[in-house]
């Protein structure tokens, strides 16, 4: 695992022994940061299922003014900042230790992000509330972002105020890009 592009390409990332976790693959990294290349730059950033960290690092590498980690997993958080300092990247953002839907709370009083990345653990139906809260505590600038990375045969509706604006389809991965919509109450959207 490495950061792909910017001020930290190529360097190796750390990760957790005797950890479960499933990063994002190179490839499907690639596809999403470059779907996002031309407006990443002086944006917040907020990885809500931080894992080793690579996708807010890789944020900060191509040009987001600042990011927030949350990661639940203390071993986890630990790695974070170690790949933070390994990449010189720990003067642009904070890691918080807390759940995903605790992080939201407390961030709920705090700014709101012009990127949200998801990445939950698989078939845990994480996504739809996660969503569902994220537009609760109106965490997501008006023309923000969320990029929701799931298993592909997870059923997910968007909730109201949501719409896709674009879907990618891996093997057993699928990334679901969302922005504000005037979308009723009641009315749902699936990818």
């Amino acid at each position: 695992m490495r950061v792909i592009s910017g001020t930290a390409r190529g360097h190796r990332l750390y990760s957790p022994k005797n950890y479960d976790a499933r990063p994002t693959a190179d490839r499907i990294k690639e596809a999403m940061f470059s779907s996002i290349q031309d407006i990443i730059f002086d944006s917040r950033f907020l990885d809500l299922f931080g894992g080793t960290g690579a996708i807010g690092i890789e944020a900060l590498s191509r040009g987001a003014k600042s990011a927030i980690i949350v990661e639940n997993n203390a071993e986890c958080v630990e790695i974070i900042k170690k790949n933070l300092s390994h990449t010189n990247l720990c003067d642009r953002c904070v890691v918080i230790n807390r759940s995903a839907n605790d992080a939201i709370n407390a961030l709920s009083r705090a700014e709101n992000f012009d990127f949200i990345f998801l990445d939950p653990p698989y078939n845990q139906n994480m996504i739809q509330k996660t969503l569902i809260r994220i537009m609760e505590n109106n965490i997501l600038c008006d023309d923000g972002t969320i990029i929701a990375e799931y298993g592909a045969e997870e059923e997910i509706i968007s909730p109201a105020g949501l719409e896709i604006i674009k879907v990618k389809n891996y093997r057993i991965t699928r990334m679901v890009f969302y922005k504000r919509s005037n979308v009723s109450a009641g009315e749902e959207e699936k990818p």
